[in-house]
């Protein structure tokens, strides 16, 4: 800094020099000289920071604000010579800035430019460049001889909807929406299918007849699977007998002639009509009948075990000398965790919204629409109570869906959702994952409460305004209404 005060300082001496005629001497004779060279150099290297002013200045000189000015150190253009004004101070960084200024105010003008050029209408090409057949342009735009220039994303998405077309029309044909929510017997056969065979279409139910195999498919170390698991359709889940031993038989086919209602009026029981093969065979669980040794609770239809055998029923069971039956917990748990895994919650919210789209469209579409009209109407007639009237509204349903959540979360009254359904075990308490989603929407829609009223009583004053700019539109709701 103070090597450019002091090369600008020999500066002005030189242009005094030149200018006033004054000889060499030495400075320190001269102390009003010396400081005046002094304050000019450092005036000169700091006139950049007062070139903004100058610039000012000479705007409101041309408005005439300062009329004194129009006769007074005229600032010199960008493309006059610096060294031809010796006598103005900031000549050079003055310059340098105009060039900059001109220089950004025309790189602008090529912005503005080019944001008119993409406000006209638009072509299959806009751009610079000529089109690849030899086309000529008009105005930028291509006029003629338009073509696809992404010729393999076209192929691309051409197949694409066709791999779509086909996926759909495979669901549509071979699909069965009923598999979101019910389960599968041995066969294959979804549970409530009037289409299967047999018929099964008041049989929703999965039950597992085989309770070893339920176990062995809970071990850590086994490769069976729940899913291979012998498995019928039933219509209510079986519970054993304090008096003696009930059995559930397979679907009646065969050498059984029977019929399928009076297998299901006979609780799925016909041990009687099987030959002595047959009934060793059940009692080694190989079918086709099978001891209900377990309660079973329908949870989320799918018959669950619970893991607590009767007494009389096993005791029968041996007593016939029926194949050990493993008495654990596991067995219960093998169950819930099929039933309760994120696959089959997510299955079942899918079901969910499948089942209830009448109610989705009424609530979503039509009523909103209804009720705008009426609000639209309201407001016309009740401008200073309405956006009150909103607001009020708006609190009490979001206070409602609060209390709702509430409920069935099970934090007030009775009225949790539960996997169970029909008549719940008051013995057996059972878990769904569904509980935890309701009870973290309960804790969100808090949240949303408590910032939807202490908004509201925020912005008490913009309905006020509010109110008032209902009141001048009111006649253009008329408007619109005739």
């Amino acid at each position: 800094m103070l090597i450019q005060v002091f090369s600008r300082f020999v500066l002005f001496y030189e242009v005094l020099k030149r200018t006033h005629q004054i000889s060499a001497f030495p400075l320190p004779q001269y102390p009003f000289i010396t400081s005046l060279l002094i304050a000019a150099a450092t005036s000169y290297y700091y006139c950049p920071l007062l070139t903004a002013t100058v610039l000012s200045l000479k705007k409101r000189r041309k408005e005439n604000n300062f009329p004194f000015l129009q006769k007074h150190s005229p600032i010199p253009s960008a493309t006059q010579n610096p060294r031809s004004l010796p006598h103005s101070l900031c000549v050079f960084p003055i310059v340098e800035l105009r060039r900059k200024i001109e220089r950004t105010k025309g790189e602008r003008e090529g912005e503005f430019r080019q944001i008119e050029n993409m406000s006209r209408p638009l072509g299959a090409v806009i751009g610079r460049y000529p089109s690849s057949d030899g086309s000529t342009q008009i105005d930028r735009i291509i006029k003629r001889n338009r073509r696809c220039r992404d010729v393999a994303f076209l192929v691309v998405f051409i197949a694409f909807w066709v791999a779509m077309i086909v996926n759909s029309s495979f669901g549509f044909n071979l699909g069965n929406p009923l598999r979101l929510t019910y389960g599968l017997d041995y066969k294959g056969n979804v549970c409530g299918d009037k289409h299967a065979h047999p018929n099964l279409r008041e049989l929703e139910l999965t039950y597992w007849v085989n309770p070893n195999q339920v176990y062995l498919s809970g071990s850590k170390n086994s490769q069976f699977k729940l899913a291979n698991a012998r498995s019928i359709c039933l219509l209510d889940c079986p519970r054993p007998t304090d008096d003696g031993l009930n059995w559930v038989c397979d679907y009646p086919e065969g050498d059984i002639r029977i019929s399928m209602d009076d297998w299901i009026d006979r609780n799925y029981d016909y041990y009687e009509f099987l030959t002595p093969e047959m009934r060793n065979s059940s009692l080694q669980l190989q079918g086709p009948c099978y001891p209900v040794i377990f309660p079973s609770v329908n949870v989320h239809w799918r018959c669950e075990f619970v893991a607590r055998a009767s007494n009389a029923s096993m005791r029968h069971w041996q007593v016939m000398g029926g194949l050990n039956i493993n008495e654990d917990i596991r067995i219960d748990k093998t169950i819930h965790k099929s039933v309760n895994a994120r696959s089959s919650v997510l299955k079942r919210y899918v079901a969910d919204i499948g089942k209830s789209w009448p109610v989705l469209i009424v609530c979503g579409g039509l009523l909103p629409l209804f009720l705008s009209v009426i609000w639209l109407l309201m407001i016309r007639h009740l401008v200073v109570a309405m956006p009150w009237v909103t607001v009020a509204l708006f609190n009490i349903l979001i206070i409602s869906v609060t209390m709702f959540y509430y409920l069935k979360a099970g934090w007030i009254g009775n009225d949790a959702i539960s996997p169970v359904i029909g008549p719940p075990d008051p013995y057996y308490h059972v878990f769904g994952r569904e509980l935890n989603h309701i009870r973290a929407v309960a804790v969100l829609m808090t949240v949303i409460m408590v910032v939807s009223v202490l908004t509201s009583i925020a912005i008490a004053r913009r309905i006020l305004m509010a109110t008032s700019v209902l009141k001048a539109s009111r006649p253009f709701l008329g408007m619109f209404r005739n």
